[in-house]
């Protein structure tokens, strides 16, 4: 936070304090979590003016759950642009139920805190996987496999 003293014409002192947002970077630990990705020109949402991006869960919420809770079924959500994960997750949840400690988009919703997992259905009997050791390996797995959840949200 920045103070700054000025005096105006009549001589009478004012003083203006500002405050300045801290520039983020991927890793930093942040409103309850750890910033996994910030936002850059051409990505939706991206302002120059304000940082905005995305915090992963500091933990894993769950060490091993199936993306699906019933027979394989589509949900729907296979939009995998960045900003679509909670509209993705609305439609798992709405296909699968509303029972969310045994599938892995009611895990990471009913989280409260602050992937491995990824909202994003890619076939039927396959789910996106978003690899967190490199962030951009994406590989299609089975949903009746289990994997670790870590849930993210965007700032």
């Amino acid at each position: 936070m920045d103070t700054v003293t000025a005096a105006d014409a009549s001589t009478q002192a004012c003083t203006v304090t500002v405050t300045v947002a801290p520039l983020l970077t991927i890793g930093q630990a942040y409103f309850g979590g750890i910033v996994a990705y910030i936002l850059q020109s051409g990505d939706t949402g991206y302002d120059p003016t304000v940082q905005h991006g995305l915090i992963a869960a500091e933990a894993d919420q769950s060490l091993g759950i199936r993306w699906r809770n019933s027979d394989f079924v589509i949900t729907g959500a296979t939009e995998m642009a960045l900003g679509t994960g909670s509209a993705t997750t609305d439609k798992i949840i709405a296909v699968q139920g509303a029972t969310t400690a045994d599938y892995a988009a009611g895990v990471a919703r009913a989280y409260a805190g602050g992937g491995c997992w990824s909202s994003s259905e890619y076939h039927q009997w396959f789910v996106w996987q978003q690899s967190s050791y490199d962030p951009g390996w994406q590989n299609p797995l089975y949903k009746t496999d289990a994997y670790a959840v870590r849930a993210v949200r965007a700032f």
